[in-house]
């Protein structure tokens, strides 16, 4: 109890030392001239995209990297990344350079310092949710155009910083794909045209390991993959869960590929144990292209995980989703572009409520659609 307490005292001082910083930018570097659109004349030159989170974030953002290369060539495109999704990045065709943050102070600033070195003519902010760290890289890039999403008063307020405002989408009736590719808009591009399916790169690697890997295994016929692994505790489903899903899927004449990240081995095993023959473990590995590289083979997939998820709709792979009872996160971030079914827990934060047989019905109900448009592969 105590330690929760103090928990909470230095969350407080960092949330308190948070909103001085953002007092100071405000006083300091508050953006005078306001613009609705960004004119054809000046669509050139360097542009820098604030993309540091996860690897999901990446996923969904890739569409607006993708769009904006093809409609403007000639535009150089940087991505602020991290350690967690910077392999990805490094792999999209249309990303010029990539900059890495770091949670290191040193590390910190020299990304900082080289950000100033290089100069931006726009800088875009793809956080939908206000943060500190962006707004500085923003003031850095000295970019004459700042672009992100308008935020509502009051807390990490930061419209200040821009100086081109996107609206922001309201996030219960909306897909997070289509909420981020409102950045288009002040280049003058009409995102609903677009094809905003996301992507996945994999090099001839990463390919060739995937079809390796599924040779191996020897099976003939559609594969069931379950994914047993997400990036919240909340969101584990359980063992006899799994064991039971697996079993129901086998007995319908699929194999299943239980996918899981390294931490979950055990678990897993377990869950192999539990099945019998018409199961077998997918690559264990920390490399996710690896892994994508075997998604990419599935009939169907099963997971809890949001980023598996985005990874699925890049491949056109249909999904059946695990989510918790929160109707914003199932609307942001459901399967996209893609046949699928969601299966929703009564409790929020805790996905053991779902039942083993509602994901089953859900999952015959996707064989069936399938099934009528000829995808009975």
């Amino acid at each position: 109890m105590r330690n929760t307490g103090i928990r909470r005292f230095l969350k407080n001082i960092e949330i308190w030392g948070r909103l001085r910083i953002l007092d100071v930018l405000r006083l300091l570097f508050a953006s005078r001239i306001k613009y609705d659109r960004i004119e054809k004349s000046e669509l050139k030159g360097r542009i820098l995209f604030i993309r540091p989170d996860r690897l999901g974030d990446v996923i969904i953002s890739t569409p607006v990297f993708r769009i904006l290369k093809e409609k403007e060539p000639k535009v150089e495109i940087t991505v602020l990344a991290s350690n967690r999704n910077k392999n990805i990045v490094k792999k999209l065709p249309y990303v010029d350079r990539i900059v890495l943050y770091h949670k290191n102070p040193l590390l910190f600033f020299l990304s900082l310092f080289r950000v100033l070195l290089t100069g931006y003519d726009f800088a875009v902010d793809l956080m939908d949710i206000p943060s500190v760290t962006s707004s500085v890289y923003l003031i850095f890039s000295r970019a004459r155009y700042r672009l992100g999403f308008s935020q509502k008063p009051g807390g990490y307020n930061v419209n200040f910083i821009y100086n081109v405002r996107v609206p922001l989408m309201i996030k219960e009736k909306t897909h997070i794909i289509e909420r981020t590719a409102q950045v288009l808009k002040p280049f003058g591009i009409d995102f609903s045209l677009q094809d905003l399916r996301p992507d996945f790169p994999l090099t001839d690697e990463d390919l060739k390991f995937g079809e390796r890997f599924i040779s191996m295994i020897g099976w003939e016929g559609k594969i069931v993959g379950i994914n047993i692994s997400a990036g919240k505790s909340t969101r584990w489903w359980g063992e006899e869960n799994y064991i039971e899903l697996a079993k129901g899927i086998t007995r319908r004449g699929y194999r299943v590929l239980l996918l899981t990240h390294l931490d979950d081995i055990e678990r897993a095993n377990t869950i192999i144990g539990g099945v019998g023959n018409m199961i077998r473990l997918g690559p264990v590995t920390g490399d996710f292209s690896k892994f994508a590289s075997v998604l990419r083979w599935l009939y169907i997939l099963v997971t809890p995980d949001t980023s598996v998820v985005h990874i699925a709709s890049a491949f056109n792979i249909p999904v059946v989703g695990l989510y918790p009872a929160d109707y914003q996160n199932l609307v942001s971030w459901r399967p996209y572009l893609v046949p699928n079914r969601v299966v929703q827990s009564p409790v929020k934060d805790e996905l053991h409520h779902i039942k083993v047989e509602w994901v089953l019905d859900a999952f015959d109900s996707l064989v069936d659609e399938l099934q009528s448009k000829g995808q009975n592969l």
